[in-house]
């Protein structure tokens, strides 16, 4: 491609022509003129606004997405060459610090250095992310770029985010439960305040070091293992074991434990929360030793009634005999009733007696009774003749009536019948 450039001489009888090849040149302007295109597209497709500006605060370039921002009415294109010092003027009634909106972009300039993420809050709620780039060329500012990102909904949720997670820090350090957090490796990543407070330890005494050699008994190992292979495996589990406190103190645990997931959901480490049970533990061996304590007085008991009944029985044997010598002299109505009646009462006191050896068996619901053939007229004789006395005592008249109806032999445990018998009879006089 030429360039042809034609001179007349001043008398106009001749013509002179130049040519120049402007192949190169044309080439370039071409190649600015594509990568201005490209670089045009590119800025209009930015999730981001972008200024820029020259050494003496003119626009050179900005995108749609810059106009946008800030409610500009017109188009980038027409944004070329205006005074940037006096649309920051017209645009800082926008913002909710204005004085200081003016004044950080002359000290950022004068500056001359680069700044990434400053926040900026706009009246309307909206929040602004900046950043400034200068543009050097041959060691002097030639030009600035700036950025704005509308990030409202980035920083909302990541405040909503914080909102929540201490809300559930304020919970879980409020708890009476000792939380921990260790890595696959068993070190300690986290130490909750109930946990510290549990194990006499603060959080930085704790944090990097091995939680089994710090606080687990080698008894215990076995156990602890087992459950590390499960938390390995993302499952949960619970367990009781005894750990050491910073003082000496032994506490008894039960331990809840959980994997800890990462983003891909593999298991980088697992969360105990700790619930001191040493009271618990404490009462269960005085339990133990108060019901030993207290078989061992039945047994002493048992031991004491078993030999008082025999030291009893002795002397009624004793007195039965006796009255068995005197029943075969000879008595006259009368001594023969009294003698029977307490004959009567002897042999009751003595199977009470006997009862008495049987007490292990009462206790245990054991004592069976007798089934043996019995008259019930004899026994009913028996009691009245023995209560007569007793009746006259205490001025009451006892007649007695036995229906003929009734059988007089039958199938009974006599001592128990006739115990009854007596205390339903002594109890009506």
């Amino acid at each position: 491609t030429y360039e042809i450039s034609i001179v007349p001489f001043p008398d106009n009888k001749y013509i002179n022509f130049y040519l120049k090849d402007v192949s190169n040149i044309l080439k370039h302007e071409n190649e600015l003129i594509n990568l201005n295109s490209r670089l045009s597209a590119i800025l209009e497709n930015m999730q981001v606004g972008v200024l820029s500006e020259s050494h003496d605060r003119k626009v050179i370039m900005a995108n749609q997405l810059f106009c946008d921002i800030f409610g500009i009415p017109v188009g980038p294109d027409q944004l070329e060459g205006a005074d940037c010092k006096e649309a920051a003027k017209n645009t800082a009634h926008l913002f909710k610090n204005n004085v200081d909106f003016i004044s950080n972009i002359e000290k950022i300039i004068k500056s001359e250095k680069p700044v990434y993420g400053e926040k900026l809050e706009l009246k309307d709620g909206r929040i602004l992310e900046r950043d400034f780039i200068p543009v050097i060329e041959n060691g002097k500012m030639n030009g600035f770029i700036w950025r704005y990102e509308d990030v409202t909904e980035i920083v909302n949720h990541k405040e909503s985010l914080r909102k929540v997670e201490d809300k559930y820090s304020r919970i879980i350090e409020n708890l009476d439960f000792g939380l921990i957090e260790v890595d696959q490796n068993e070190t300690i990543i986290k130490a909750y305040p109930a946990f510290c407070k549990l194990v006499g330890y603060t959080e930085d005494e704790l944090l990097g070091r091995n939680a089994r050699e710090i606080l687990a008994f080698e008894e215990d190992l076995e156990v602890i293992e087992e459950q590390l292979s499960q938390r390995s495996k993302g499952d949960s589990g619970v367990y009781e074991v005894r750990i050491k406190c910073k003082s000496g103190d032994v506490k008894w645990m039960i331990i809840s434990g959980a994997p800890i997931f990462n983003d891909s959901g593999d298991v980088i480490g697992s969360l105990g929360i700790h619930i001191d049970i040493t009271d618990r533990i404490n009462l269960q061996k005085e339990l133990i030793q108060a019901k030993d304590q207290a078989l061992q007085s039945v047994s002493l008991k048992e031991a004491f009634m078993a030999n008082m009944s025999h030291e009893i029985r002795t002397p009624l044997h004793a007195m039965n005999g006796m009255l068995e010598l005197i029943m075969e002299t000879e008595l006259d109505e009368e001594q023969s009733l009294y003698i029977q009646a307490i004959r009567a009462s002897s042999i009751n006191l003595l199977s009470l007696i006997n009862d008495i050896l049987d007490f292990s068996k009462i206790e245990s619901g054991e004592l069976a009774l007798e089934s043996i053939p019995a008259c019930i007229s004899s026994i009913v004789e028996e009691t009245c003749q023995i209560l007569s006395p007793f009746a006259s005592q205490n001025k009451v008249k006892m007649t007695l009536f036995i229906d003929p109806q009734i059988p007089q032999n039958v199938l009974t445990d006599p001592l128990r019948l006739r115990q009854i018998l007596f205390n339903l009879s002594s109890n009506a006089i």
